[in-house]
């Protein structure tokens, strides 16, 4: 998919670099938080996805649970194309790979779930489904702030 990839504010470390270090103080999980709402990243569809057209909004992207927390629906998310292919190969997952901005991802998850970044694989990120949601309103908050349009399918 050749689409212009979301400016970052993060020009000398990519969101795959920032996973890649271990997160473990409030300021390494908020940067790579903000790293993540900046990237480009790939999920798995059950529909192939034409750039330019509508196909993403009638998609379904791929659930997996959270670990052994069976009942806890996550969307699988990949930093990048690569890792969702080894995914969607070891388990049989959606049958399509499609790069989106996280940002819509985020507006996209269903209510009551979160995410996962790089499911079955390490370096991986979770974000749990009360952060998401406070994610989902802090955005919608802003765009409505700036009167502009909720986040867009950008394939």
């Amino acid at each position: 998919m050749d689409t212009p990839k979301t400016p970052s504010p993060f020009p000398d470390a990519s969101f795959e670099e920032l996973l890649a270090q271990p997160a473990e103080d409030f300021e390494s999980r908020r940067t790579l938080l903000q790293a993540f709402i900046h990237a480009r990243v790939h999920v798995l569809t059950d529909r192939e996805v034409r750039p330019g057209t509508n196909d993403l909004y009638e998609a379904r992207m791929s659930l997996v649970s959270d670990g052994p927390n069976t009942a806890q629906p996550m969307l699988a998310v990949f930093s990048n194309a690569e890792r969702a292919r080894l995914f969607q190969e070891s388990t049989g997952g959606e049958p399509h790979r499609t790069e989106i901005d996280a940002v819509f991802a985020l507006a996209c998850t269903p209510e009551n779930a979160g995410i996962i970044v790089n499911p079955n694989q390490t370096p991986n990120f979770r974000l749990a489904p009360e952060l998401v949601a406070i994610l989902r309103e802090r955005l919608e908050d802003a765009r409505r702030s700036r009167g502009g349009p909720a986040p867009q399918a950008t394939p």
